[in-house]
């Protein structure tokens, strides 16, 4: 409408030029009439002086030759003022032409612009008041992505720290325990010299935390730096916009960490540090006694312990002997166990969310998206290109819309999903319950719902929900059915059941397709077809399942490089806990293994009577380390998962046997190096200590 008035804006302006120049001809018109009154005026004027010089003439004959060579310029003049006033009739004449066809052709611009200014303003009038959305950075893909993968990582960061720090705090007091102990004869002696309790405590307190507080810093740096630089580049693999890594140390986080850290160690030595100096100088300066043996509970089973051997029996004495280092074994064994099944967990569960989804589930190999189902030309171009193509199987039309879901006061985003022939959507989709394996058919008055919709409604089967297409537009609807679904939140209705509830008949949308045997594995193929299902104008895309597995696949990938970080952090912390304790081990028993040794058992059997411990540790240390891990994982899959997205549930067997060799195998290792230790254990000086 604009463009039409400044046309006819234009055109007017156009027209005012035209008459001002045909006002300009008129002027030189009246002009041109003046001069020729001039010329004829002139004419006779020179007629005149012909007449008199014709007089003079005969008056004398030296001025005739000066008068007619004025009358030949006079004729002269007189023919060239006539030729200038036919050329400037003629210019008259062109210029009235020329405005006369301007004039027409404005006549006709001037009603096509208003022919056109009418349409616009019947259109204007027919257009509705615009809604406008306005978007935020929230809407943009990779932002929410980004945001939704650092959440996974802050959760996970919620739970696993806390058990490495318990078994970290249980590693550093059992060795400040055990350090005060093994120094009693010389604490006894500081008091016996007369040195403060708190002069001889210091010592301890002082070390630990020297030590705590380097350990700290070497933390700090590590924990702020190197651990997010590699969780951030993993990640900047599917980023590659994010080439900034900000990695600051974060001060309320290591103040925290440090702080615990100092409390526990420090907390440690000074307890065990009290517990000596309560005693006097002269029994600090004696061994203590050895610990007190008692009747365990298999020796009140006659039945398991007449068959137990000797070397049996000394060993599930020694075990509940020393209770304080049987717990912290198993404690150390079992959470370090915990956090490799929880890493394998965290894996399995990831991978099924592609396999089970896109295998298992939506068993179509690709969906079309339609670009107008109304167009009844193009759809049946389509219908006719798949009957024709042989890489195609079969196909199904579904309407597929975007909701809002509501029960028990919680909201949720949903896809409705509808398949135009609801008996034959089996070969496309699978709707079949996670744990009872029950199948589910589309019934003609009742939904069938995802299973984290029904967790996060708290729905059951013949629960009711409400379907809201906006906020006066709601639906009652009926759970009839909780299938099996990873991604986003789906329900899935019959075209019976969509029209009862909404009573509109469905718009079909979109369309699954199931390739022929082979094509679905070949992605030149798959490409090939894609690119000629788009070119028919009823084909607004085409998306195929490979390619969205192998997207999902790419997006899970960096954070498989956090879970093995977490499984090598695992690794070493379970390395250290066994370490640690078996040198404590062997250090408290240091005059019981001598004097076996001196009594004549050969290294294999002495090293087989300290194994032997170990061996059962390790194995009921992996048994609570698997209902731990267990535990663990359920918890940190609960926290992790994202809003729109059910991590896979259950670990796989693979996962806990892999589990169990890697915190055996570290078992072994530490064995092979006490036994050297075990080879240096000097008898004598061992026996003579106390002296």
């Amino acid at each position: 409408l604009e463009d039409g008035k400044a046309q006819y804006e234009a055109g007017v302006a156009e027209l005012e030029a035209a008459k001002a120049q045909l006002e300009e001809s008129e002027k030189q018109i009246a002009e041109g009439e003046t001069a020729i009154a001039d010329g004829k005026a002139e004419i006779e004027k020179n007629e005149k002086e012909l007449i008199a010089g014709k007089a003079t003439l005969l008056a004398g004959e030296p001025q005739l030759e000066a008068a007619k060579k004025q009358i030949e310029e006079a004729e002269a003049q007189i023919a060239e003022g006539r030729t200038e006033l036919e050329k400037g009739e003629q210019e008259l004449n062109d210029s009235v032409a020329e405005l006369e066809k301007a004039e027409a052709d404005a006549e006709k611009e001037f009603a096509k612009a208003e022919e056109e200014i009418a349409d616009g303003e019947k259109e204007l009038a027919k257009l509705d008041m615009p809604e406008w959305y306005v978007l935020d950075r929230n809407t943009i893909q990779n932002y929410v992505e980004y945001d939704l993968d650092a959440q996974k990582i802050g959760a996970l960061g919620e739970v696993v720290p806390v058990i490495f720090f318990f078994v970290a705090a249980l590693v550093s007091l059992t060795t400040m325990t055990r350090m005060v102990e093994e120094q009693r004869t010389q604490i006894g002696t500081l008091k016996a010299l007369g040195y403060s309790d708190m002069s001889i405590a210091m010592k301890y307190i002082l070390y630990a935390l020297t030590a705590t507080v380097a350990g700290c810093i070497l933390g700090v740096l590590i924990g702020s730096t190197l651990i997010p630089w590699i969780v951030m580049t993993a990640y900047g693999m599917l980023y590659v916009n994010m080439n900034v890594l900000l990695t600051p140390i974060q001060p309320l986080y290591s103040v925290m960490a440090s702080s615990m850290a100092i409390l526990s160690t420090v907390g440690a030595a000074w307890l065990a540090c009290h517990h000596a100096l309560t005693s006097q100088a002269a029994q600090l300066m004696r061994p203590v006694a050895p610990t007190k043996g008692k009747r365990i509970f298999l020796e009140r089973i006659p039945f398991i312990w007449k068959h137990c051997s000797f070397s049996v029996k000394s060993t599930l004495r020694n075990l509940f002997r020393y209770k304080k280092r049987l717990f912290m074994t198993l404690f150390g064994i079992g959470a370090s166990m915990g956090l490799l099944i929880t890493g394998f967990g965290l894996e399995d569960s990831l991978e099924k969310i592609v396999d089970r989804q896109y295998t298992t589930i939506w068993m179509y190999d690709a969906m079309m998206y339609l670009n107008d189902a109304d167009d009844a030309e193009a759809m049946e171009a389509l219908d006719q290109h798949l009957t024709d193509s042989v890489q195609i199987s079969d196909w199904m039309n579904v309407s597929s819309e975007a909701m809002e879901a509501e029960a028990n006061d919680v909201f949720k985003s949903i896809v409705l999903l509808v398949p135009e022939n609801a008996e034959q959507i089996e070969p496309f989709i699978n709707l079949t319950n996670r744990t009872s394996g029950e199948h589910f058919t589309l019934d003609d008055s009742l939904a069938v719902i995802s299973e984290k919709l029904a967790t996060k409604l708290s729905l059951q089967i013949g629960d009711t929900m409400t379907i809201k297409i906006d906020e006066t537009e709601r639906y009652e609807v009926t759970v009839g059915g909780i299938v099996e679904n990873y991604m986003q939140y789906y329900v899935y209705m019959s075209p019976n059941a969509y029209e009862k509830v909404f009573d509109d008949e469905p718009e079909w949308n979109q369309r699954m397709v199931l390739y022929t045997e082979g094509v679905e594995n070949d992605a030149e193929a798959e490409d090939q077809l894609s690119a000629e299902l788009l070119e028919q104008d009823a084909v607004l895309s085409v998306v195929t399942s490979s390619s969205t597995r192998s997207t999902i696949r790419n997006m899970l990938k960096a954070l498989d490089y956090v879970v093995l970080l977490l499984i090598v952090s695992s690794g070493l912390l379970a390395f250290v806990v066994l370490y640690n304790l078996n040198n404590i081990n062997i250090t408290e028993r240091k005059r019981e293994l001598a004097t076996i040794k001196l009594l004549g058992f050969y290294p294999g059997e002495l090293a087989a009577y300290v194994y032997r411990e170990n061996i059962i540790l390790t194995i009921l240390g992996i048994g609570i380390g698997v209902l731990l891990g267990t535990t663990i994982t359920a918890y940190v899959i609960e926290t992790v998962e994202i809003d729109m997205i059910m991590f896979g549930r259950g670990i796989d067997l693979s996962s806990y046997i892999i589990s169990s060799l890697m915190t055996a195998a570290f078992s072994f290792i530490v064995n092979v190096v006490m036994y050297y230790r075990l080879q240096k254990i000097d008898m004598i000086e061992s026996l003579k200590s106390v002296e």
